[in-house]
């Protein structure tokens, strides 16, 4: 029987049942080997791990050099595709963990692993910091302004929001104080009494454009082998004997999705990724906010 066509229905004799409209047949060889193919299929896709894009990195590319070699596939995502290992930040990863978004990752706590109440959810891809870096130092020295180093106060930022606007208006320019940044409006200071008050008197000088700003925000990675600082930069902001930092300690860090299909291979990826990556330990103080 092999090779031929089975019918299975009615036909009157002498017609052909190959032509016969109402006619069920089942092609046995082929069908077989359909549902194989789609077996096949099925079992490649599982085997292929979708990770969330980061810019790539000597770790990155050691582990997925590693990853592959015993024939498991690996590709990022690309625009809103789903992603087995996604990408979050701290309180992100918390409140995913809280939520049963993300699952804990059976593996050895070490200084890149990120814990959420005695279990380990996330590889950190990076520690990092933020500064506001003094930028157009000619600037300035135009204006007549000294150059803040880490601590600005609140009566010196409304002194360069004077300069900067009586600047404007002599020279036609559209010069601003601060690129638009979160860690401004969300510090405590504009979150205590009259802090919408203070924040409206700073706001009209934050551009989008940070290349219009006198200080600019800069994103500063650390690691165990580099302690590195900013010259001209400031990180906290001081109001009468208060200060509010608006640097904070920040990671970003690798994910388990509890939608992934690939759960065994989303863990031996970061397992590997663990093991590659040499990232300083970071604490996280409750008490102070985190972006």
């Amino acid at each position: 029987m092999a090779g031929r066509c089975v019918y299975i229905g009615r036909y009157k004799k002498g017609e052909n049942p190959m032509k016969k409209e109402s006619a069920v047949f089942v092609r046995v060889p082929i069908m077989a080997f359909g549902i194989l193919l789609l077996i096949c299929n099925c079992a490649l896709a599982q085997k292929e791990l979708v990770i969330e894009y980061t810019a790539e990195s000597e770790r990155m590319r050691c582990t997925i050099e590693e990853y592959v070699q015993n024939g498991d596939e690996i590709k990022y995502s690309v625009q809103d595709e789903p992603a087995d290992i996604q990408i979050m930040t701290y309180k992100q990863m918390q409140k995913a963990a809280e939520n049963g978004d993300i699952l804990p990752i059976e593996i050895d706590d070490v200084s890149s692993t990120v814990k959420f109440e005695n279990d380990v959810y996330g590889c950190a891809i990076k520690n990092y910091r933020t500064e506001f870096k003094v930028q157009h130092l000619e600037l300035w020295k135009k204006m007549g302004l000294s150059v803040p180093e880490k601590e600005l106060s609140w009566d010196i930022l409304l002194e360069i929001a004077d300069k900067v606007s009586d600047y404007n208006d002599e020279h036609g320019t559209n010069l601003y104080v601060l690129e638009n940044s979160s860690r401004f409006p969300n510090s405590p200071l504009f979150l205590q009494k009259d802090g919408s008050e203070l924040w409206s008197r700073i706001s009209e000088y934050i551009s989008a454009d940070k290349e219009t700003a006198l200080f600019k925000e800069v994103i500063l990675e650390t690691t165990k082998s580099e302690e590195r600082e900013i010259l001209n930069s400031v990180i906290a902001l001081r109001f009468g004997e208060q200060v509010f930092r608006l640097s904070q300690p920040e990671m970003r860090c690798y994910v388990i999705s509890s939608y992934t299909q690939v759960y065994e291979q989303a863990q031996r990826f970061l397992k590997i990724y663990a093991k590659n990556a040499e990232l300083s330990e970071i604490r996280f103080d409750e008490d102070l906010p985190h972006f």
